[in-house]
Parts: C-alpha cells; sequence; structure tokens
C-alpha cells in the first residue's frame, strides 16, 4: 500500500497498535513552517480516512527527528527535539483517542412548518477520551448548500441544553423559505475536543 506524500513529508517513526492498526510519524513542511505529522492506518495497510483530516493530523512544532508510542488507553504520543519560539527544546505531544460522537439527530416536527418551533435532538452522544465529558453541542444551518460544515461561514443556530444522559436538545422558531435544508449538530468535549458534524435534512414548508 503507497500514500502519496506531498513535497518535503518524511515519515520518521512508527509502531503497531495491538489490533494491528498502524501509526506513523513524521514531518511535513506546511505554509506556517514545519510540522509533526501523524498518520493512522487500518491492519490492512490502507488509509484510516476518519482518524484526523483524511487519516493525518498536524501540530506545528519544527522537527526533523522524533519517537513514537502508545498508551494503554489508545492515545498517541511524539517526542523529540523541536524549534519553538525561535529556540531548541524538547517538544512532547499526545493525541487523545477520539472525539465526541454523536450516534444520532433528529427533527421534531419534520416537515416544520414556517413561524412553528422545531426542536433538534442529538443523542447517544459518547465520548472515548478518559475524563472527557460533553461540554456543548452546536447545532447549525448549512448556509451555502455545500454539504460541509464550515462553521465560520454557516450559521449558527445555538447551542443545544442536555436533557438526559448522552441526549441534548435545541428548539427555535423555523423562519426558513419553504425547503429541504442541511442542518448539522457538533459535540465539543471538556477537552476542547470537537466530533466529526452530523447531518440532518429536514424540510421546511
Amino acid at each position: 500500500m503507497v500514500t502519496p506524500l506531498p513535497t518535503n513529508e518524511f515519515a520518521r517513526a512508527v509502531t503497531i497498535q495491538p489490533d494491528g492498526q498502524i501509526v506513523v510519524a513524521g514531518v511535513r513542511d506546511t505554509a506556517f513552517g514545519r510540522a509533526f505529522m501523524v498518520a493512522h492506518y487500518n491492519a490492512n495497510g490502507s488509509l484510516d480516512t476518519s482518524f484526523g483530516i483524511a487519516g493525518e493530523t498536524l501540530v506545528h512544532v519544527r522537527n526533523d527527528q522524533m519517537a513514537v508510542a502508545l498508551e494503554p488507553d489508545g492515545r498517541i504520543v511524539v517526542a523529540g527535539p523541536g524549534i519553538v519560539g525561535g529556540g531548541t527544546n524538547f517538544a512532547l505531544v499526545r493525541f487523545l483517542a477520539a472525539g465526541p460522537q454523536i450516534g444520532s439527530f433528529t427533527a421534531s416536527a419534520n416537515p416544520a412548518t414556517a413561524g412553528s418551533p422545531l426542536t433538534l435532538i442529538a443523542s447517544n452522544i459518547i465520548d472515548l477520551n478518559p475524563g472527557a465529558t460533553i461540554a456543548q453541542v452546536a447545532f447549525y444551518v448549512d448556509s451555502n448548500g455545500d454539504g460541509k460544515l464550515e462553521p465560520g461561514t454557516d450559521t449558527l443556530l445555538g447551542y443545544g441544553t442536555q436533557t438526559s444522559p448522552g441526549v441534548w436538545t435545541f428548539t427555535f422558531t423555523v423562519n426558513l423559505a419553504p425547503s429541504t435544508y442541511t442542518l448539522f449538530a457538533q459535540a465539543e468535549d471538556s477537552y476542547g475536543v470537537f466530533g466529526d458534524p452530523f447531518a440532518l435534512t429536514p424540510t421546511a414548508q
């Protein structure tokens, strides 16, 4: 299995998880300077696209050599010399095992009538990071219709209220023109880690 690499990207260390999945640590030159890079592969050698962004994650620490290790709970630790703040220092980075995940996302009522309340329900929310709790759940409407959550440009409807363990709800008055819309729910935990957005396509009439 071969992963195409951008210019000036180098693997420096590798380790195997107990389940056979593969962790590769290396460096990449970015527009902001040198960065730690960690890539995650499935046991069959294919890139695990659920990890980070399309299988990779970056931390902007200028570094050329490193080592990688695994904690018993699945967190990844990368260490090595790094240039931080203009001086040479020792850099230690720990990647959390996972972000919070939403199991289901529903709307009541659907279809919704203009001027009436619509309740959004994000439920079965879990967080695999040890000691973490769900801090908030944000609800957005896809403003440009591209099917992707872009918090900087998509409209934030508001933040939910936890109504029971793992369940957060948010109610707002529908002021959307008749159409089908894409809404998103995204959870954030007490470590400040965001989970993957969960999409829903209710209809306004």
